[in-house]
């Protein structure tokens, strides 16, 4: 094990070989003593991905749909606020719970949402009359539409470690065993070795980047850091009548937006213009910390291991049970079970790490 970075609120670990970090997870290891039950996890199958929830991701909706040259300045420069990716957030959220309910889907109440008002207006009026957001009464709503693919603010946790290892290495898992990605990166890797060849480019770097993945935990009690002040939600979903959800012990965190909206005196209340969030849930964290002069304590480990460790580490969530068929219960986890079995078996023999 190796510390690469000591920050104040969070902690960096780096490992080289799975096994080191299976002993630090195990009993009597340095880890398994810290995450107890307060800890969450959250597993990437690359460095490249940051605790970046999917709707700050999507392109703001005017340039989305091309509508950019047509709009005045000052409604595109709404866009990029805080308020309006908030409002798009709603969009997608009202589509999904009416969409829904024509279809005879379950779907949580939420009574603003069967008033009869455009939905444009509808969106804004409460937005305007909230002033935050996400507001409780659509947390139900939100993590179901989350879980089905729409994008919110919400971030996807576990409440188990192995779950986290499965999604990190599965993804790997995934991206190795597409034959084109691999033809394409071997075809780029013989022409640098043409070239180091033809130009002597012996005293020239041009390694590979090192690929690895990562394992995110952080400490639920850091929502209590400043209660009041503190805009970290953290939300324990029903698992009734959600097999995958409960299957994976999964839990959701969103940093709060707390004044989507300001007063002016002659205008009354308008949308704040300030920039939409792209922050990661780490930085807000740290950054909220340090302001609020939170004494030092690792609240967030970020661990980082080779991918050629996935294979220890899939006979290890194997031996806990922790696969496919666990935590898709049903057919289709069974067949998933078995495709990446097949996966995992076809890369331990042709040795492609």
């Amino acid at each position: 094990m190796i510390i690469t970075k000591d920050w104040t609120f969070l902690e960096d670990l780096s490992y080289d070989t799975a096994e080191e970090f299976l002993h630090d997870i195990s009993y009597g290891g340095k880890l398994y003593k810290i995450f107890d039950n307060n800890f969450i996890f959250r597993g990437h199958s690359s460095t490249e991905y940051k605790l970046l929830s999917s709707v700050q991701r999507i392109i703001p909706y005017f340039e989305k749909y091309g509508y950019k040259k047509d709009l005045p300045e000052k409604y595109i420069a709404y866009a990029h606020t805080e308020f309006f990716q908030a409002f798009y957030e709603y969009q997608y959220l009202e589509d999904f719970y009416r969409i829904c309910d024509e279809n005879h889907l379950y779907v949580p109440e939420v009574q603003r949402m069967r008033e009869v008002i455009p939905w444009k207006l509808q969106g804004i009026q409460f937005l305007l009359e909230r002033g935050e957001w996400l507001p409780e009464e659509l947390y139900e709503l939100a993590t179901l539409a989350q879980h089905h693919g729409v994008p919110t603010r919400l971030l996807d946790w576990t409440q188990d470690l192995n779950v986290a290892i499965y999604f990190a290495i599965m993804g790997v898992i995934h991206r190795l065993c597409q034959p084109k990605k691999y033809i394409v990166e071997e075809a780029i890797n013989k022409q640098l070795d043409v070239l180091r060849r033809h130009y002597k480019l012996t005293n020239v770097n041009i390694e590979k980047k090192e690929k690895r993945l990562e394992i995110w935990a952080m400490d639920k009690r850091v929502a209590l850091a400043h209660i009041g002040k503190n805009p970290l939600r953290i939300i324990h979903p029903r698992y009734h009548d959600n097999g995958n959800l409960g299957a994976q012990k999964g839990i959701l965190t969103f940093w709060e937006i707390k004044k989507p909206i300001k007063k002016d005196k002659e205008k009354g209340l308008i949308p704040d213009i300030a920039w939409r969030d792209e922050k990661t849930l780490d930085e807000h964290i740290t950054q909220f910390l340090l302001e609020e002069g939170e004494p030092s304590k690792p609240y967030l480990y970020h661990i980082t291991l080779h991918e050629n460790s996935v294979f220890e580490l899939y006979m290890f969530i194997k031996r806990n049970r922790c696969d496919a068929a666990h935590l898709f219960p049903g057919y289709n986890g069974v067949v998933r079970c078995m495709q990446e079995d097949d996966m995992f078996n076809k890369i331990s023999k042709e040795k492609v790490l």
